[in-house]
């Protein structure tokens, strides 16, 4: 089982089988609506998953556990391209923005 970090993100776990990767993890910051939850992730980490062939998010909120299907890329480039995103500025001086991703869960 490997561990590792990402912003915004704790608790990252890989379980699973090396064909059936799965990534629990916590949200540091839920946004509740009137809908219920969503939750923002930054491209990096979609990408990672998208590389090393993750099949599902298990995601805690609280005392709940939600299973996700983490989007492709092709998806990604469409909510790009419809400008559903949001660009946040770098923690450090002249760092890269981080472009997050919203997705209801």
């Amino acid at each position: 089982m490997e561990t590792f970090n990402c912003w915004g993100i704790k608790n990252i776990k890989e379980t699973g089988s090396p064909e059936y990767k799965i990534w629990q993890f916590e949200i540091r910051n839920p946004f509740r609506t009137k809908d219920g939850w969503e939750i923002g992730l930054n491209e990096k980490f979609l990408l990672k998953a998208i590389y090393e062939g993750v099949k599902i998010f298990q995601i805690k909120l609280g005392e709940k556990m939600i299973e996700m299907n983490p989007p492709n890329e092709k998806y990604l480039k469409e909510k790009t391209r419809k400008k559903e995103y949001q660009d946040e500025k770098s923690m450090f001086k002249n760092g890269a923005e981080m472009r997050v991703f919203l997705f209801k869960i």
